[in-house]
């Protein structure tokens, strides 16, 4: 039997080409077929771990991850061949880094949440009026943080956290909230930290990939409705953290395997691992609400691309 393909083009980035993709999987999975998605060329950094070669985990696209869940197919690392087979490859030169109007972002669960208004903020005087404040993940965490300080955000977040009011970092967000950055493999840069955390950040060559089955310790102040809770989320990095001095901050976080991947001190939280903030047992934790299931959100999509083809379109472009 010979597979037919269904290809999405587009001129631009960000012309919704992967949404449109994803719908298409849902669709066509809908209709009882095996569907799986494929990327020729992909400029996205961000990254899911999934299972990959010879028993070693490897990393997908974050596109092709969703896609292939709205697929109903287990996402493998054979579906992005940019990724070489799940195995990132440095260029020989790394290049410019992309200003941050530019940058892919994510777009969280966390922002179906009821109640929740979630905000990119780029000015310090933003800051002020918020609640919560998150430092995301980074694949560039040294240059990053000059970029905090260029626009004088480090002083509004630690003026934030001063005050009380919950701070959280998510693995490159973590490591720019400790003391110090070393770099001695030049896998990224050596820097200064924010101060937040007592933690220090040794960046190795061999990167570090796996899923976590994560539980909470017996956290306090503002993230003690997380103590206990269980959530499943994924490490991807290379920067390895421990605390500086550990009489100054508790252990909040840990793996399946009992390893530290979590620290707190007062409101400020820091994290290793991705995808916390998808789970319903953590929403429900600090919000008493989560979000709609991810099958939910793909049957939505999937309708709303339906009603605005002609019918008979999509199928006809099987053969059907």
């Amino acid at each position: 039997m010979t597979a037919r393909a269904v290809m999405v083009l587009g001129t631009t980035s960000g012309a919704g080409k992967s949404w449109l993709a994803t719908a298409l999987c849902r669709w066509y999975s809908r209709r009882g077929l095996k569907v799986a998605p494929f990327k020729a060329q992909n400029m996205s950094n961000n990254a899911r771990v999934v299972p990959g070669l010879e028993g070693r985990m490897g990393e997908i696209g974050s596109a092709q991850y969703f896609q292939a869940l709205a697929a109903r197919n287990p996402p493998e690392v054979h579906m992005n061949p940019v990724l070489l087979l799940g195995r990132s490859r440095r260029p020989a030169h790394r290049g410019s880094r992309l200003p941050p109007h530019q940058q892919p972002r994510r777009v969280p669960a966390l922002r179906q949440v009821a109640g929740v208004r979630l905000e990119w903020v780029r000015d310090s005087g933003r800051i002020a009026a918020a609640d919560w404040v998150i430092l995301p993940g980074s694949k560039h965490t040294g240059a990053d943080l000059a970029w905090l300080r260029e626009r004088g955000l480090d002083v509004a977040i630690a003026a934030h956290a001063a005050a009380g009011r919950p701070l959280v970092g998510i693995c490159g967000g973590l490591q720019m909230l400790g003391d110090v950055l070393r770099d001695p493999h030049g896998v990224d840069a050596s820097a200064t930290g924010l101060g937040a955390l007592p933690l220090f950040t040794l960046f190795e060559r061999k990167k570090l990939l796996r899923s976590s089955e994560a539980v909470f310790a017996a956290t306090s102040g503002p993230w003690s409705r997380l103590s206990g809770v269980r959530a499943r989320g994924y490490e991807i990095r290379h920067g390895q953290t421990t605390p500086s001095d550990s009489s100054q901050v508790s252990v909040a976080l840990r793996n399946g395997q009992g390893d530290a991947i979590g620290w707190q001190k007062g409101p400020v939280l820091g994290v290793c691992v991705h995808g916390l903030f998808e789970s319903p047992a953590v929403l429900n934790a600090l919000f008493n609400a989560g979000p709609r299931t991810m099958d939910s959100v793909f049957d939505g999509l999937t309708d709303f691309v339906d009603r605005h083809f002609e019918a008979g379109a999509l199928a006809g472009l099987i053969g059907e």
